[in-house]
């Protein structure tokens, strides 16, 4: 509940965070649409406690997640794009490792860089590694991702590839040269793994290719240029290799900076994802045994964002075709593609408030903290139909305030939408 003490709290918070927070979590994969780190810190270590469960339902690049798992909470993320467990899921093993296990952090960049340096045409008759027996053992990594993470390595793997890069689709936005070194990379590296490493490693270089496309390709403009499937004027080689050896050696250096709450010992499963579709009248397959204490989600903007769209790179790269990548947006809520439909906010508004009232479902008594655009943007319609959802469902709005948008710090200073609205509710 929110008493009295906890509302002035609340009320007392600088929610324009004005004041740069230190020691947050910075997810490595780009990703449209996400929203500050210290926005999902504070309400997290205002709305729970260490150990609880919180969940959302729209995880998208795992913003959330990252930091539930930072200020020592387990998390539940889910989302209808396979590009947000892709990013999610490591990223979240990462902070995981450095909690309880920070040489096997350190052994895991070291196997990277290694089998990188190996797909360099000179270091062909070089080692690829030279680890010790103790380090090799270290680098079990399979092993403490099956007791701490869900889904398992091997089935998150084998559940967001589809088939193999679609490699026509991908010529038409990455220069030929540059898209041979990421498939002899992904060939070295799947024949030299380590034992005990081979699922959630392989799992981390595909990762780091689909965080590293964008900026491999020769589509410079915006992630906008992606979504609407406008191709580049001119083709550009851009050395893969010296890419993603700098994008691991810039995650290294930030995964150091982070400032992880808690002790370094953890029990049973601290992440759970799942793809799952809202408009769906079925469960999710992956979740917890325990209720999650807090909600916290920013659901899409209506007529905002194709997230989609934007990430075809990535979804080519798992082997989506052109038709799978259609397929799959046509479920998308309130996808930017709609907005030329006379009715796309109110379905769009329909939908989010629908699947508010069945993700609400899970929280048996706890805090919903709902972010959406602030009224002024014409999209009051999205809050009120989840009012309404909710209060059927035994929920009452409890707390509200609004903040801006900073457009130095978001990754998407174009917007049209410059503030947002919290809004937190509680069981009646």
């Amino acid at each position: 509940m929110i008493n009295k003490k906890l509302h002035r709290q609340l009320e007392s918070i600088d929610w324009d965070f004005a004041t740069r927070y230190t020691g947050l979590t910075r997810t490595p994969h780009w990703y449209p649409g996400t929203f500050p780190a210290q926005l999902p810190s504070t309400l997290i270590q205002a709305l729970s406690s260490s150990g609880d469960v919180v969940f959302d339902p729209y995880g998208g690049v795992g913003t959330t997640a990252a930091e539930s798992i930072r200020l020592n909470r387990r998390t539940w993320s889910v989302d209808i794009h396979p590009i947000s467990a892709l990013a999610s899921a490591p990223y979240c093993a990462l902070l995981l490792l450095k909690r309880v296990a920070p040489k096997k952090l350190e052994l895991l960049f070291a196997l990277f860089e290694s089998v990188l340096q190996g797909t360099r045409p000179q270091k062909e008759s070089a080692p690829l590694f030279d680890f010790s027996a103790s380090d090799r053992e270290s680098l079990l990594l399979d092993d403490f991702c099956v007791k701490h993470m869900r889904p398992v390595p091997e089935d998150l793997l084998s559940s967001l590839r589809v088939g193999e890069p679609m490699t026509d689709l991908l010529l038409r936005w990455i220069h030929p040269d540059t898209l041979s070194e990421i498939a002899d990379f992904r060939k070295l590296q799947a024949g030299q793994v380590i034992k005990g490493c081979e699922n959630f490693f392989s799992i981390f270089v595909e990762f780091a290719i689909s965080a590293n496309l964008r900026a491999l390709c020769s589509q410079v403009k915006s992630w906008g240029h992606l979504a609407d499937n406008v191709y580049p004027k001119e083709m550009v080689y851009k050395d893969a290799i010296r890419q993603l050896s700098q994008w691991a050696s810039r995650l290294k250096q930030s995964l150091r900076r982070v400032d992880m709450h808690g002790g370094p010992r953890i029990q049973g499963i601290q992440y759970w994802h799942s793809v799952h579709d809202w408009n769906a009248e079925v469960e999710p397959k992956v979740r917890p045994r325990a209720y999650p204490r807090l909600m916290l989600t920013s659901p899409p903007y209506g007529d905002a964002i194709d997230y989609l769209n934007a990430q075809r790179l990535s979804l080519y790269f798992l082997g989506y075709s052109e038709d799978q990548v259609g397929r799959l947006c046509t479920q998308e809520i309130g996808a930017r593609r709609k907005r030329f439909k006379p009715d796309s906010r109110t379905v769009w508004a329909q939908d989010v408030a629908t699947a508010a009232r069945r993700q609400s479902a899970y929280v048996e008594s706890g805090i919903l903290a709902i972010i959406l655009p602030h009224k002024d943007h014409g999209r009051e319609m999205g809050i009120e139909a989840i009012n309404r959802e909710l209060c059927e469902a035994s929920w009452t709005q409890a707390f509200s305030i609004d903040r801006s948008i900073s457009q130095k710090s978001t990754r998407q200073s174009w917007t049209s939408i410059k503030r947002e609205s919290i809004t937190l509710f509680s069981r009646s």
